[in-house]
């Protein structure tokens, strides 16, 4: 017990309170000579919801780019302060950073179909994870191929030329 005059303080660990609730915090001092409490007294508080991912896109929803650098576009609710991406998954190697709506990000190498993961955090926990699709073309294309069905000739001034070029990709 305490005696008069002395104070205690004691922490509730956050991942036991629910996100976005409203709670009476309740403290008595007890006076066991008299098996009654002496005082008693109520504090209200309200937690913070957590945040939430709304729209996600990798270069503004682009199905293609030509470039690893490419920015993660999101709108949350709730007041997020720290973003993490990653390429995995489970966010393996991956930092918390401060979050912004729209943030630089360098995709893996090698051209192909990429998904980058995201989530945020408040102070209340973390969102859960969305993810978004791109595919990263660094390779130029090239002719392949020209034809004509008007071949070789001799054409008269403003003449109209059918040809299909192919290109490698």
């Amino acid at each position: 017990g305490k005696l008069e005059g002395e104070t205690d303080s004691h922490q509730v660990p956050g991942d036991t309170l629910a996100s976005d609730t409203d709670y009476v915090l309740g403290v008595g001092s007890y006076d066991p000579s008299s098996s009654w409490f002496s005082t008693w007294t109520h504090a209200a508080f309200t937690t913070s919801p957590l945040p939430a991912v709304t729209t996600f896109g990798i270069d503004a929803g682009a199905a293609f780019t030509v470039d690893t650098l490419v920015s993660l576009d999101s709108v949350c609710s709730n007041s997020p302060s720290d973003y993490m991406a990653s390429e995995s998954v489970d966010f393996a190697g991956a930092a918390w950073q401060a979050y912004g709506a729209s943030v630089a990000f360098n995709l893996s190498v090698g051209d192909g179909e990429k998904t980058v993961y995201i989530k945020v955090r408040n102070v209340s926990g973390e969102s859960v994870v969305v993810s978004d699709t791109i595919v990263l073309d660094t390779s130029a294309p090239t002719v392949a191929n020209v034809t004509s069905a008007t071949a070789d000739g001799t054409h008269g001034f403003g003449a109209a030329i059918d040809v299909t070029i192919t290109f490698s990709e």
